[in-house]
């Protein structure tokens, strides 16, 4: 009731602010670009002047600053916001989660609260999904923040220091990627000289596509990592062993899974067998972590890490390349952590490479929930507003279309098997390419599928385009030509965030785009995006998801068994004699996405929940560093590490400084290495009666202190030594 209650009062209020904007287009359209200019300069005055309730003085000129910016962009692009592009920039800077549809113009629309937000003259930084929409959003921000004189900048992976400390100190507003951003952080915390420490200011971010970055993207960590000393390595030996051995293992017999939870547990009897092969007396002691951690990480990259889904074989060059699920496109600099990555080139005989310890590393969940004040955009968020309230304080508020949505959304057809399923597709596009030829777009989860689609168009000579993480160069050309007529494009989620299919006029006349989804996706929202490719801006169009009772998604949850169970073989024929489709079928299809979208819910929480435990200890140890650095002498920090009155010469000074961070890192990369270890093992039940969490809460506790009293007294003998 409460929350009805402040949806409904919010809801208003904003609309009461979008139409007081809206009433001053004639009065800023009759004053010129110089008037424009002196008037929101009166403003940032007016704001900087204010010593107390900066943020408050903000709102109170939302409304005419608001104005002035959308006759900016009108003058400088020849667009006029819509009143939703308005309401949703209202809800922008509220720090709350604009849900727009596709083609509505989210990137216009961020201008309003970027504007508004400069005036504090703190960091703005605008989070985009790939350095390919940063560079491009930049450019189109640029004229505009020019205008205004708003300093702005963009942040990519191959500025020097210099020049990323010249693009913090001198720049309010930063365009930049999650990855990099959150990189930039940790690199900051691992220098050892002040003269190489930028200055980072979180303020305010606004997200694009924030359910891609928050949620499913929410629990990699940003990690970074350097060779790990020689007598901690693993082999590759021992991958390749471990390899050999979980080959050798039966399902069900020695260990089991559960597939919706991406879970595997050893029986007793692949206990047996693991410890008789590595000759162990208890596979789950500490002491065997090793062992423990081998064979587990060569399960599940059997099971749970699929080639040409998950990531792609580059025999080129001899390495694994990772496949990102939401986009469908390569991450080459990304690598899967906790030897996961060195599991599956064991798995592909490909060279097994060192493992890399973890010298920094933080979830993006914990990263963004440094900011003060956060914002987003997407099309699909509203399914997990619960978690973004509860999670990050920020409440999806849906801003109505300009024009109405006028695409066919169809039942799904469901097919009893995958062949009868791909013929059916098959022959729709036949039947296209002779009768209307209208665009069609095919969606496939993953690179094996769109490559197994587009072999059965060309046996029968159809022509298309294929864009996936193999075939992913000529991106820009192909979604060009996805719009006109007679276009068959076939593609993963890499046709996705970010880009606007643009229909011809005669693809409009004929239909709009035909979206076709191969399979359900195991979010809902990720199949919604893909629908979302049609019917931009009130465009016609229609979308169609194939299912068969044999796809992944379908399968892990027995449905197939289940009908196979009511129905004889005979009824079964006449049943799928033609696709099943309707309302109770789509049911069918939605309850493991629904089943699904808890689990991957609950898993956020639980990483989150993890990584909240040493968040304050993150933070402690980057503060005491800091202040190490920043220090002119010595004296009052090291009273909690010696007695002695410790003293430096500037001259021996920043080498001393430097000596005691490098043992702090060192300090806090082999905690956070231990750390893994008891996450891993807490996981085992035989190895702790408490649960994980709580078993891992107290490991962690007394961990930190004892660790922190030996990095006491060696930074204290350091001290000694060189005093």
């Amino acid at each position: 009731m409460f929350y009805y209650l402040w949806n409904k009062s919010t809801l208003k209020k904003f609309n009461y602010l979008k139409n007081r904007v809206l009433n001053l287009r004639k009065k800023v359209n009759s004053l010129t670009n110089e008037q424009l200019q002196i008037k929101f300069n009166y403003y940032r005055q007016k704001i900087q002047n204010k010593k107390k309730d900066q943020t408050k003085a903000l709102n109170k000129y939302l409304v005419p600053v608001f104005a002035l910016v959308r006759e900016a962009i009108h003058r400088h692009t020849g667009l006029l916001l819509f009143p939703t592009q308005v309401f949703g920039g209202i809800v922008l800077h509220n720090a709350n989660i604009a849900q727009m549809n596709t083609g509505e113009g989210k990137t216009l629309t961020a201008f309003l609260p970027i504007c508004l937000n400069s005036l504090l003259n703190r960091n703005i930084f605008i989070i985009t999904v790939n350095s390919y929409l940063t560079q491009r959003d930049w450019s189109l921000a640029k004229p505009i923040l020019d205008f205004f004189q708003i300093s702005s900048g963009v942040n990519l992976n191959n500025l020097s220091l210099e020049e990323k400390k010249f693009l913090y100190e001198n720049h309010t507003v930063i365009y930049t990627t999650g990855s990099e951003l959150g990189f930039d952080y940790l690199r900051n915390n691992l220098v050892t000289n002040i003269k190489n420490k930028v200055k980072q200011d979180y303020y305010y971010a606004i997200i694009d596509e924030v359910d891609s970055l928050l949620l499913d993207e929410g629990m990699n960590p940003l990690i970074i990592s350097r060779l790990a000393k020689q007598e901690s390595t693993i082999h590759s030996t021992e991958y390749q062993l471990a390899t050999k051995l979980i080959n050798s293992l039966i399902e069900k017999k020695d260990y089991k899974i559960e597939q919706k939870e991406k879970d595997i547990w050893l029986t007793n009897k692949g206990i047996k067998k693991i410890e008789e092969f590595y000759k162990l007396d208890n596979l789950f002691d500490f002491k065997n972590h090793r062992y423990n951690f081998l064979v587990h990480n060569a399960l599940k990259t059997k099971h749970f890490y699929h080639k040409n889904v998950d990531y792609v074989v580059d025999k080129e060059n001899e390495q694994i390349i990772l496949v990102d699920a939401l986009t469908g496109r390569l991450v080459p600099n990304r690598v899967y952590g906790s030897g996961i990555h060195q599991a599956i080139e064991s798995k592909e005989n490909l060279q097994v490479g060192i493992k890399n310890k973890t010298i920094a590393t933080i979830t993006y969940q914990n990263f963004f929930r440094l900011f003060d004040k956060l914002s987003g955009m997407t099309g699909t968020a509203k399914s997990e507003a619960k978690e973004f309230r509860q999670v990050y304080g920020m409440e999806v508020i849906t801003t109505p279309p300009y024009r109405k949505l006028i695409r066919k959304d169809h039942n799904d057809l469901i097919f009893w098997d995958k062949k009868s399923k791909y013929k059916a597709i098959v022959d729709l596009i036949k039947k296209n390419n002779i009768t209307k030829k209208r665009p069609i777009l095919i969606g496939s989860p993953s690179v094996e599928i769109s490559e197994y689609l587009s072999t059965l168009l060309t046996e029968e000579k159809i022509s298309h385009n294929k864009l996936n993480a193999v075939n992913h160069k000529q991106e820009a050309e192909i979604i060009a030509q996805a719009g006109q007529v007679g276009t068959i494009t076939i593609s993963t989620n890499m046709a996705g965030r970010g880009t606007d299919i643009i229909l011809s006029e005669e693809s409009r006349k004929i239909g709009g785009l035909l979206v076709i989804g191969v399979e359900r996706n195991t979010s809902r929202r990720i199949d919604n995006q893909l629908r979302g490719r049609s019917g931009r801006q009130g465009d016609p169009g229609e979308s169609q998801f194939y299912v068969s009772l044999e796809d992944e998604l379908v399968k892990n949850f027995g449905i197939k068994e289940q009908i196979g169970r009511i129905f004889s073989q005979k009824q079964l024929k006449e049943l799928f004699y033609r696709p099943l489709s309707g309302k109770m079928f789509n049911y069918l299809i939605s309850e493991p996405q629904e089943t699904l979208r808890n689990i991957y819910s609950y898993n956020r929480q639980y990483v989150l929940n993890y990584d909240l435990l040493i968040s304050r200890q993150r933070q402690f140890i980057y503060n005491y560093r800091n202040k190490l650095l920043e220090a002119n002498n010595l004296t009052n920090l090291t009273k909690i590490i010696s007695s002695e009155r410790t003293k430096s010469t500037s001259d021996d000074l920043e080498y001393l400084k430097s000596k005691l961070v490098r043992e702090i890192d060192n300090f806090w990369s082999d905690y956070l290495e231990h750390l893994n270890k008891i996450r891993t093992l807490v996981h085992v039940r035989y190895y702790l009666p408490q649960e994980p969490q709580e078993a891992f809460f107290w490991e962690n506790i007394s961990s930190f202190r004892s660790g922190y009293r030996q990095l006491k007294k060696k930074l204290n003998n350091i001290l000694l030594i060189d005093k």
